[in-house]
């Protein structure tokens, strides 16, 4: 059985809060039955269940609406998932491929323009795993015109750090994981779902994160994933490489 989560999510900032929360209300009117086994997994998973708090952060069009969107059992790109302001969603139970059973609680959706990076803080310090979701666009030369800022994730990277470090005073080793998540690598021309390129890729763009995730820790602290969100298959691929992190490893 996986662990309770309690989980904030960053969603990628676009004018669709309408469209989300209409969603939402379709979601929340599923018949008696369907709650009812809903309720039946969500108490199983929680006999064995240890509970930690998960945020997921990153700048916007980094792929957050869409992995959270896969979670909750909508297949990418079926439903417009961008927001401007917060939007809450209730649990979700998630079971990846390898069986693992994810019940994530209190989803709140939080944007990732810089104009709601004061909300981060919050997340952050509650997070007891950190996901930092990077768009591979970043990662090429150049970099598309939308992403030109040469700072954010550095500048992203430093200002998680230092309020895990305020948390973390006096404790070692350093009980808060941060998991790197490279996202639309489908997108990427050096990128193949082969695991032996997988391999090579994420060598090559963990190279290019260097200042990043030395930013966020360095090895002792950041583990890093690649992944495509561009359909089902490949979001849960993604989500189980994740949870082998989330579930397993220890910082």
């Amino acid at each position: 059985m996986g662990p309770i989560l309690k989980m904030f999510l960053d969603v990628v900032s676009k004018p669709q809060v309408q469209q989300a929360i209409a969603y939402g209300a379709t979601q929340a009117a599923r018949s008696h039955q369907q709650n009812k086994a809903y309720r039946a997994v969500a108490a199983e998973a929680r006999i064995a269940a240890r509970s930690f708090s998960l945020a997921v952060l990153g700048e916007s069009e980094a792929g957050k609406t869409t992995l959270i969107n896969s979670w909750r059992g909508v297949p990418p790109g079926e439903v417009p998932g961008h927001t401007q302001a917060p939007v809450k969603h209730g649990d979700v139970v998630k079971k990846t491929a390898s069986g693992d059973v994810l019940i994530f609680n209190e989803v709140v959706d939080v944007g990732g323009h810089i104009n709601n990076l004061p909300l981060w803080d919050d997340l952050v310090e509650q997070g007891r795993w950190i996901l930092y979701l990077v768009n591979a666009d970043r990662l090429r030369t150049p970099a598309p015109r939308h992403m030109r800022d040469p700072f954010r994730l550095e500048d992203d990277a430093d200002r998680i750090l230092k309020i895990i470090q305020e948390r973390e005073k006096g404790t070692d080793p350093p009980h808060v994981g941060i998991v790197v998540v490279v996202t639309h690598t489908d997108q990427d021309p050096r990128w193949s779902g082969d695991p032996a390129v997988v391999s090579r890729y994420e060598q090559n763009v963990r190279e290019q994160l260097d200042r990043v995730i030395l930013r966020l820790g360095g090895d002792r602290r950041v583990r890093l994933v690649s992944g495509s969100l561009a359909d089902q298959a490949g979001a849960d691929r993604l989500t189980d490489r994740i949870t082998e992190h989330l579930l397993r490893w220890a910082p």
